[in-house]
Order: C-alpha cells, then sequence, then structure tokens
C-alpha cells in the first residue's frame, strides 16, 4: 500500500468512533437496540453450514436477500460449495494467510456474486476472521483499491452479528 494511501486509511480510523458508528447502524430490521436479530440469525445459519460443509444455493440467496441485491434471479451455483473453512469449531488455517485466495474461490463458485458479497457470505459463514466489504466503503475509497488493500481492514478478529430476514 502507498504511503499516501495508509496516512488516509490511519486518519480516517482515528477521526471515527466505532463504537458510535456501531450503535447507531441500521439496516432493515436491524439495529443496535434490537440486537441486531437478522445478522444474528443468518450469520448462526450460515456458520452452521460452513462448519458442516453444506454451504450452498439456499445460504447464498438468503445473504442476496437479506443484503438487497438486484437481480437475485441472476445468482447460481452449486448446491453445495466446494470450500473448507473450519477444522472442526475451528476457522480453518490459511484464512488468515490468504483471505483474498478465499474471497476469490467463493467469487469463482457463484455466478451473480462479486468480491463485496464473497465477503459477506465469507462474514457470515467465518465471522471470528472476516468482515464484509461494504459497497459504499468501495465507492468512496474508488473502485480501484483491490480486495488484498482492503483486507486488513475489513477483517476482525471478534465481532458480534447474524443473521437473515426470515427464520429457517
Amino acid at each position: 500500500m502507498e504511503k499516501h494511501q495508509q496516512e488516509q486509511i490511519d486518519r480516517l480510523l482515528s477521526d471515527l468512533d466505532f463504537p458510535a458508528l456501531y450503535r447507531g447502524y441500521a439496516w432493515k430490521n436491524d439495529t443496535w437496540e434490537k440486537g441486531f436479530p437478522d445478522i444474528f440469525r443468518l450469520e448462526r445459519e450460515v456458520t452452521t453450514a460452513a462448519r458442516d460443509q453444506t454451504l450452498g444455493l439456499d445460504h447464498v440467496q438468503r445473504i442476496a436477500c437479506w443484503g438487497g441485491i438486484p437481480n437475485r434471479d441472476r445468482i447460481d451455483c452449486a448446491d453445495r460449495l466446494s470450500i473448507a473453512l473450519y477444522f472442526g469449531d475451528s476457522p480453518a488455517y490459511w484464512l488468515m494467510r490468504a483471505p483474498v485466495n478465499t474471497i476469490r474461490i467463493i467469487e469463482g463458485q457463484i455466478r451473480g456474486f462479486g468480491p463485496t458479497y464473497a465477503s459477506k457470505l465469507l462474514r457470515f459463514a467465518v465471522p471470528r476472521v472476516f468482515g464484509a466489504i461494504d459497497t459504499r466503503l468501495v465507492r468512496v475509497f474508488g473502485e480501484t483499491i483491490r480486495a488484498q488493500k482492503c483486507t486488513r481492514i475489513y477483517r476482525r478478529d471478534r465481532h458480534p452479528a447474524g443473521a437473515c430476514l426470515r427464520p429457517r
């Protein structure tokens, strides 16, 4: 990353009050006051499927629905994605070493998902490792920033949240 980009990111991080932003976050039915019920439900379902290696089209469609992706009928993938994200209850060790490769693997298996939605799927599947690359942030920072330059900012070690619009 170039020095001026790092300085901009450092300035942004020092200027923002992340706890206040977290408490003020709202998306559809999800708010801090309500406990982010849809996010929590989707995270629980997708994390369980990732651990059981049953992550597939149903989960992808629910994430697209939650995120409000246009043209959801264009989204398609196998009934089960071909990727191991967990060993038992622990996230696979390579996720921290090569997060961009993981996003590319997911993106390559899902027609209609770009890196932003691939990162959302990973955020719900392995929340201890991944955060989501938000489309609004991409617009602010510019589309020329490649995913590997952003990964450090959006990954997280531990952060509460997760769910879908409809309970299963």
